[in-house]
């Protein structure tokens, strides 16, 4: 088993046809846990969550990223299959399945993927390009 923990998340969206549905998957995770605090660069074989501080030039992962509540993701590029977030995280993201925004959560910078889903309550900041 790889380094970490296995999570359990659920995505809740309403389609276009009103109708709700919840997507549960579990997922292998390298955590950075409350009160911890990380710099530099990282690339990992498998799906991060944070819930502690993590900062760098570039974050990348072949699975998903998880942003806890609590958690803050600050880097220039940050490279994912998905991301979760219920946190803050700031940089240039780039998803190639999804990025979700939860109600609480916080977004600043550019964002590039093919499927978007922000909640009520969330705070999306795109910047343009070049700032």
């Amino acid at each position: 088993m790889p380094f970490g923990r296995t999570a359990c998340i659920e995505i809740h969206y309403s389609s276009v046809f009103g109708s709700e549905s919840c997507v549960r998957k579990e997922i292998p995770t390298t955590p950075f846990g409350r009160g911890s605090v990380m710099s530099g660069n990282l690339d990992i074989d498998y799906s991060v969550r944070v819930d502690g501080i993590l900062h760098g030039d570039r974050l990348a992962t072949k699975r998903a990223l998880v942003v806890g509540l609590e958690g803050e993701v600050q880097a220039e590029i940050i490279e994912v299959e998905e991301a979760i977030i219920d946190g803050k995280v700031s940089g240039m993201l780039k998803a190639s399945k999804e990025v979700s925004i939860g109600p609480r959560s916080q977004f600043r910078g550019r964002l590039e993927t093919p499927r978007l889903i922000i909640e009520e309550g969330a705070v999306f900041q795109e910047e343009p390009e070049g700032e």
